[in-house]
């Protein structure tokens, strides 16, 4: 699938992620993850998306639970 530049992901103060539990690449890993997921909660809200954008909503949206089963996997270990 071919994306363009139609979507952006906004960047989040990373005093929202609880620093006491994460590395330097950890942090990165979660303010990624949060992004997404900020930007996913607000894609929800809007009534009229592209059928280009909303390819790309489902694609984040399965990216993101993939990565967060991947996640729950590793801890489960």
């Amino acid at each position: 699938m071919s994306f363009d530049n139609t979507l952006f992901l906004p960047f989040i103060d990373e005093s929202e992620i609880d620093t006491n539990k994460v590395t330097v690449n950890e942090l990165s890993f979660q303010n990624h993850i949060a992004a997404s997921l900020k930007f996913l909660k607000k894609l929800r809200k809007l009534e009229e998306l592209t059928p280009l954008q909303r390819r790309q909503a489902e694609a984040l949206k399965d990216a993101v639970n993939g990565i967060m089963a991947k996640i729950i996997e590793l801890e489960n270990k």
